[in-house]
């Protein structure tokens, strides 16, 4: 049967005990036995009887058990132990949501993290951090962090958070610590596909009826804030600069190399959160191998085409724009050599200033490329002989 070892727990309230009864307790040599009474340990014995009607009644005992030591502990007459009683229930109450959420693992899972959490150190992090506030839950990512990677899961858990409070501080909690591929693949996908498709408001809506009346209540959640928050993911992801980052960039050159896909639609988008991100990402990388794909784009039509004057400055911008820029970046040169400027069009972009300056610059990188032996088809190996290239 599923245990945990209830000895690990300081103080036993009335939510742990609930989720004790439930998982089954089993007491094991060398350890202390739980602090509960006789008749609970008689009814979490008959939880386990082969007879449908026994396990009821068991059920039924330990609910009125539980009743019991409940007012016990709300008859507190002073002050002082009403409030340590009321921090002791909601610690019971939020180790008790991170213990149903343990119960959805395997077994073997389950029997780890139990181990795991219970203990005296980290215990009381785990409560704040399954908390109801986010004020509250907060106050959990340090330590959290400092025991990565033990802590994976909450961690991951925590930076999927609706609550801008939430995952912004474990953002920075995570700032050092050594990151793995899961949790580099999470904030990869925050960072470059969050805000794609268009990021639409989320609504749920459930319908109540009322004295023969029927009532619409709509709960609204917005995204945007999320999806402009990914900037600080990316960030994050810059100033750990993975080896992973490399693959993770030129598979995405290369699905944006197929038409109408949404890594092609977000590359050409650079007022998209994840076409900035992706370039801050690929500025750091500069991954050769996304060299091929990128090519690879410029032999398709190019969406869009902007001509204008914006602070002072003519500008020029089509959906072969931000490419080009890649190739020089790939390259590992200069986008000002070959007259790329940095403008704040589109919240900061890197745009040439007429068509015709960014046809010349195109050229210019494309054969570059194709003296290196890189072209649409892929990457070919250098020539042996001088020569050979020539014949």
């Amino acid at each position: 049967m599923p245990y945990f070892r209830t000895c690990k727990l300081n103080a036993v309230g009335v939510a742990s005990l609930i989720f004790a009864f439930v998982i089954g307790i089993q007491t094991q040599k060398g350890l202390s036995a739980p602090r509960i009474s006789s008749a609970m340990a008689r009814a979490i014995r008959r939880l386990g009887s082969s007879q449908y009607a026994e396990r009821q009644k068991a059920a039924a005992d330990l609910r009125m058990l539980l009743a019991d030591q409940l007012h016990m502990m709300i008859s507190a007459t002073s002050a002082e132990r009403q409030v340590r009683l009321m921090h002791l229930l909601e610690f019971d109450e939020h180790i008790a949501r991170w213990t149903l959420t343990v119960m959805r693992h395997s077994k073997r899972n389950r029997e780890e993290l139990f181990d795991w959490g219970l203990s005296p150190q980290v215990a009381p992090l785990i409560a704040d951090a399954f908390a109801h506030r986010p004020s509250v839950q907060m106050k959990s990512v340090n330590g959290l962090a400092a025991l990565w990677p033990q802590s994976q899961w909450i961690v991951q858990r925590m930076l999927s958070s609706r609550h801008r409070l939430v995952y912004l501080s474990m953002l920075s909690a995570i700032w050092n610590i050594k990151p793995d591929a899961k949790i580099i693949g999470q904030l990869w996908r925050w960072s470059i596909t969050s805000g794609y498709p268009m990021v639409q408001p989320n609504v749920h809506q459930h319908l109540i009826k009322f004295h023969h009346q029927v009532i619409n209540v709509t709960h609204f959640v917005n995204l945007w804030q999320r999806v402009q928050d990914s900037t600080y993911a990316a960030q994050v992801l810059r100033h750990w600069n993975p080896k992973q980052l490399k693959t993770l960039l030129t598979a995405f050159a290369r699905t944006a190399a197929k038409p109408n896909t949404p890594a092609a639609q977000i590359l050409a988008s650079p007022s998209l959160t994840g076409c900035r991100n992706y370039l801050s990402l690929f500025a750091i990388s500069r991954p050769r191998t996304a060299a091929p794909s990128l090519l690879k784009i410029l032999h398709h039509a190019a969406p869009g085409g902007v001509n204008f004057n914006f602070n002072n400055q003519q500008v020029h911008w089509d959906g072969h724009t931000t490419i080009v820029y890649l190739l020089i970046l790939a390259a590992n040169k200069k986008p000002s050599d070959y007259h790329f400027f940095h403008s704040q069009l589109y919240g900061g972009s890197w745009l040439t200033s007429t068509p015709a300056a960014q046809l010349a610059a195109q050229k210019r990188i494309v054969a570059w490329w194709h003296r290196h032996h890189v072209t649409s088809a892929g990457i070919a190996p250098a020539a042996k002989h001088p020569r050979a290239a020539h014949r």
